[in-house]
């Protein structure tokens, strides 16, 4: 008789992984880089000219820097033109200037970093401003993210980036970006020490402390992939120390604040919030009686007619002069006017 096959235990093991951190989610390209490649690559988003057209030897260095890039951060094949008849970028594509760099890893980076901007950073951001309160210095920092999306917004409107009792931030360095090359716009935002100041602090701030690490070892790709960028402006070491302290002090306040909130909010023995947190919308209605429930009464005996008023069992009830008896409120507010008798009827499960 045949020995029966046994599969090896490395065969099974890549079969059927016992860890299910990423199963059925494959990792995204950025994820896969490692500090020594991220500092490469940033090397391509810094010293975006004002005026991309009159920028020949700006756009001769950049194809230089691609090309000496290592070859997992470099595309294979490098089309001759990425635009279609009408002069649009082609989905997944970059422009012609950055069509060298890998286009999956580039569409990816630009996936959370645009996040972060459309809202990500901002949702963290606006309990901070409105109700807890930076100093003037610190807001003005960290509200540089406001007009960044008019990069890819056409209906971008700085008012609606606005917090309350605050003034929007006008900037024409932000224009929109006619081809709407992803490449293009991190390095636009890589070459603005503000933007990236702010960006790093906000991220600091709203990751947890596990994921974000240490300042100079950080566990997360996107913080170090800012902090790269950010290191290489002038002055980067002194701007990046100052960005951590802001995102630290960001987060100590938010944390601050939640907890006020939650020793604010009083509730009663059922874990309810009490009768003076609740909103007005939920306060009975003026057209109720309440029905004394303080008497005992036998479920085989008629309720009396509502229609007596010398009934002592029955007591009008007006929300704005609230009731102190012990008794069941009983709203009345669709009968009212329509000249109709109210039924007798039987009490039920008292």
């Amino acid at each position: 008789m045949n020995a029966p096959f046994i599969m090896p235990v490395a065969a099974l093991t890549a079969l059927y992984p016992t860890s299910t951190s990423h199963a059925g989610r494959p990792r995204a390209p950025y994820q896969c880089l490692d500090n020594s490649k991220i500092k490469k690559l940033v090397i391509v988003f810094r010293n975006y000219p004002s005026d991309p057209a009159n920028a020949d030897e700006y756009w001769r260095t950049i194809k230089h820097t691609i090309q000496d890039l290592p070859t997992s951060l470099r595309s294979l094949i490098v089309l001759a033109t990425s635009t279609d008849a009408s002069g649009k970028l082609k989905p997944g594509k970059l422009c012609t200037h950055h069509n060298g760099l890998r286009a999956d890893l580039i569409y990816s980076i630009w996936a959370w970093v645009k996040h972060e901007l459309d809202s990500g950073i901002g949702i963290f951001l606006y309990p901070i401003l409105v109700k807890a309160g930076l100093p003037m210095l610190q807001e003005w920092k960290v509200r540089q993210l406001e007009p960044v999306q008019r990069m890819w917004r056409r209906d971008f409107d700085a008012l609606e980036q606005t917090p309350e009792g605050r003034q929007p931030i006008i900037s024409d360095k932000w224009s929109y970006q006619e081809n709407q090359c992803p490449a293009c716009m991190l390095a636009r935002i890589g070459s603005d020490t503000q933007v990236l100041s702010a960006l790093y602090a906000g991220m600091v701030g709203r990751y947890s402390s596990k994921k974000v690490g240490k300042k100079d070892k950080s566990r997360s790709n996107r913080v170090n992939f800012i902090r790269y960028l950010l290191k290489q402006s002038d002055s980067g070491e002194k701007l990046v120390d100052e960005s951590w302290d802001l995102g630290k002090e960001m987060k100590r306040v938010r944390e601050g604040w939640r907890e006020h909130q939650r020793d604010s909010v009083r509730v009663n023995f059922y874990g309810r919030k009490s009768r003076s947190s609740i909103s007005s919308s939920s306060q009975p209605r003026d057209s109720c009686i309440l029905i004394n429930t303080s008497e005992l009464f036998d479920l085989n005996d008629n309720v009396k007619s509502f229609a007596d008023p010398q009934d002592s069992s029955f007591v009008a009830c007006s929300a704005n002069t609230g009731c102190t008896e012990s008794g069941i409120g009983v709203d009345i507010s669709d009968l009212a006017g329509t000249g109709k008798p109210l039924r007798r009827s039987r009490l039920v499960n008292l």
